[in-house]
C-alpha cells in the first residue's frame, strides 16, 4: 500500500519510516534497560489474549487498509506487552505511539479527512483559488476566483482537495516534527519549525496552482498532466523540502543540538 501511495507522488512513507527509525533509536539507546525487563504473568497473559483477538479478526480486515493497520499495531503491541509488560509502555510511551502509528499507510488521507470534518466546506480550496487568481492578475492574466473555481477568459480549473496545499503542508509539518525529535530540539523550536514549514508549503502551493491553471488552459492536456502528476509534484516537493531543510539546519545549528 505504501508503494502505491509513492507511485502516485505521495510522501507518507517518509513519515512512516521516520517514526519507525526514531522509535527504534530510542529502544536501542536503552537496550540494556529493556533486556532487564520481564513481563509479570498477568501482563503476559493479557498480551496473549490481545494477540489472539487480533489474529482472529484478520479475515475481517482484508478489504480495509485502516483496519489492517489497526490490527498490525494491535498484534505488535500485544507482543511487546507479553514480552516486557506494562512497565515497558510506561517507560517508553512516546516511542511506542510512534511505532504503532507508523503502520497506517496513508496518513495524509487521514489528516485530510479530519481537516475537512472540522473546517468549513472547501475552506482551503477557496483560499487557494483566491490567492492564485490574485497572483495571475499580478502577471497580466484576467483571472477570477469563484469559490474553488479559478476562471480565465479561455477556460477554468477547479482547485480540488489535492491541489489545496494541505497534503504538502501536512508532510512538511510531519517532517519538521520528526526532525525536531531527531535533533532533540526544544518543544518551542520544533513548533516553530512546523509552523514555518506549513506556511512555506501553503505559500509555495500558490505558484504551483497558477502554473497548473496556465498549463491546463494554454499548454494543453499533456503539459497539465505532467505538472499535475507524480513527476511535476515531486519537482515542487524537492524545491520545497530543499528550502525547508536549510531552515531546519539553521535552527539546529543555532541550538547546538546533535542527533546523538
Amino acid at each position: 500500500m505504501t508503494w502505491q501511495v509513492v507511485a502516485k507522488g505521495g510522501s507518507d512513507f517518509l513519515i512512516n519510516w521516520g517514526l519507525i527509525a526514531l522509535a527504534l533509536r530510542e529502544f536501542w539507546q536503552h537496550r540494556d534497560l529493556i533486556f532487564k525487563m520481564d513481563a509479570p504473568p498477568e501482563d503476559r497473559w493479557m498480551g496473549y489474549a490481545i494477540l489472539g483477538c487480533g489474529l482472529a479478526m484478520i479475515p475481517m480486515a482484508l478489504n480495509s487498509a485502516s483496519f489492517q493497520a489497526l490490527l498490525a499495531a494491535m498484534i505488535l503491541g500485544s507482543l511487546l506487552l507479553s514480552q516486557w509488560g506494562v512497565a515497558f509502555f510506561v517507560r517508553f510511551p512516546g516511542s511506542i505511539v510512534m511505532l504503532l502509528f507508523s503502520f497506517y499507510p496513508d496518513m495524509g488521507y487521514l489528516a485530510n479527512q479530519t481537516w475537512r470534518a472540522l473546517t468549513p466546506h472547501l475552506l482551503l480550496e477557496r483560499m487557494t483559488a483566491g490567492l492564485a487568481s490574485s497572483g495571475l492578475q499580478g502577471i497580466g492574466y484576467k483571472a477570477v476566483a469563484q469559490g474553488s473555481l479559478l476562471s480565465l477568459p479561455e477556460g477554468a480549473v477547479e482547485v480540488a482537495s489535492g491541489c489545496s496545499g494541505f497534503d504538502m503542508a501536512f508532510y512538511v509539518a510531519g517532517g519538521g516534527g520528526l526532525m525536531g525529535l531527531y535533533y532533540r530540539l526544544k518543544k518551542r523550536q520544533t513548533l516553530a519549525i512546523v509552523v514555518v514549514g506549513v506556511a512555506l508549503a501553503l505559500a509555495m502551493n500558490i505558484p504551483r496552482v497558477m502554473l497548473l491553471a496556465i498549463a491546463s488552459i494554454h499548454w494543453g492536456k499533456a503539459s497539465f498532466e505532467f505538472w499535475h502528476g507524480p513527476i511535476g509534484g515531486q519537482i515542487f516537493a524537492a524545491i520545497l523540502f530543499t528550502i525547508f531543510h536549510y531552515i531546519v539546519m539553521y535552527v539546529v545549528n543555532r541550538s547546538g543540538r546533535s542527533a546523538t
